[in-house]
C-alpha cells in the first residue's frame, strides 16, 4: 500500500473528527434548533456540517490537481498520471470518508438506526478502497479525483435536510430542485463521460493489471447504479414536492 495515502487518510479523518467535535459544541451554544432535535438527528445535525465544511474543500483540491492538465479526459491524464496533488485530494476525501463511516456505525449502534442506509455504507467502503488501491498502483488516479468534483451537489442535500429541521419548506424545496440539477452535469454525466473515456483508452485498459482493470470496471458499475437510482429518488421528491404546493394553492 502507498504509505502517504495511509498516513493522509488516518490525518484527515481525526481532523474531521475533531472538527465534528468543534461543530457540537458551537452548536449546543448557539443553535436553537439544534437544542430542540432528538439525540440522533443532533448527530445527523453535526455530520452534516462536516459535511458541508467537506465538499467545496474537496471540490476545490480535485480541480487543483487536474488543473496542470490541458484534457482531464485523456488517457494520459486520467489514467497514468500519478501525483502529489492527486494523492493528496484522494487521501482527503478518504479521510472524511473513513471518519463519516465511523461515526455513522457509532452514531446507529447508539441509536439504534443508522441514518443513510445500506448505499451509504457501501459508497464509502468502495470510495476508500478506490482510493487506496489506485494511489497504490499508481494508476488511474486522477480518474477518481475526478469523481469527486461530483462532490458539488453534496450542498444541496445537506440543505434539504437542514431546511427540513428548521421548518423552512420553501428553501426545503429550493434546495431538492438545486439538488436535482446539480446531479445532472455531475453524478449522471460522469458515468456516461468516464465509460466513453474508458472505452477510448481502451488498449491501456487492457495493459493495466487485472485486478485494478476489473475493479475499475466495478466501481464504475456500482456508482453508476447507486447515482441513476439517488437521481430517481431525487426526481420523485421533487415531483412531490411541487404537485403538494400546487395542491395546496389550488
Amino acid at each position: 500500500m502507498d504509505r502517504d495515502i495511509l498516513v493522509g487518510l488516518g490525518a484527515f479523518a481525526v481532523l474531521y473528527h475533531l472538527l465534528g467535535r468543534g461543530f457540537e459544541a458551537l452548536s449546543t451554544k448557539y443553535s436553537h434548533t439544534y437544542a430542540g432535535l432528538g439525540a440522533f438527528d443532533k448527530a445527523g445535525w453535526v455530520g452534516r456540517l462536516v459535511s458541508l465544511t467537506h465538499a467545496p474543500l474537496a471540490v476545490v483540491l480535485a480541480y487543483d490537481a487536474l488543473r496542470p492538465y490541458a484534457c482531464w479526459t485523456c488517457a494520459d491524464t486520467f489514467m497514468h498520471a500519478h501525483d502529489a496533488k492527486g494523492v493528496f485530494a484522494l487521501a482527503h476525501t478518504g479521510g472524511y470518508l473513513l471518519h463519516d463511516f465511523v461515526d455513522l456505525l457509532i452514531n446507529g449502534r447508539k441509536h439504534g438506526r443508522f441514518d443513510g442506509g445500506p448505499l451509504v455504507f457501501l459508497h464509502h467502503i468502495a470510495a476508500i478502497s478506490s482510493y487506496t488501491i489506485v494511489a497504490s498502483y499508481q494508476k488511474c488516479t486522477l480518474l477518481y479525483v475526478l469523481w469527486i468534483l461530483c462532490e458539488l451537489s453534496t450542498p444541496f442535500l445537506n440543505g434539504i435536510w437542514f431546511f427540513s429541521k428548521m421548518k423552512m419548506k420553501p428553501w426545503r424545496t429550493v434546495c431538492g430542485l438545486l439538488l436535482f440539477l446539480s446531479y445532472i452535469p455531475t453524478r449522471l454525466y460522469a458515468s456516461p463521460a468516464t465509460a466513453a473515456a474508458l472505452y477510448a483508452a481502451r488498449d491501456d485498459v487492457r495493459e493495466l493489471p487485472n485486478f485494478l482493470a476489473a475493479f475499475l470496471l466495478a466501481m464504475l458499475t456500482f456508482a453508476t447504479v447507486m447515482n441513476y437510482f439517488w437521481f430517481f429518488k431525487i426526481a420523485l421528491g421533487v415531483r412531490k414536492a411541487l404537485g403538494g404546493g400546487a395542491a395546496k394553492r389550488a
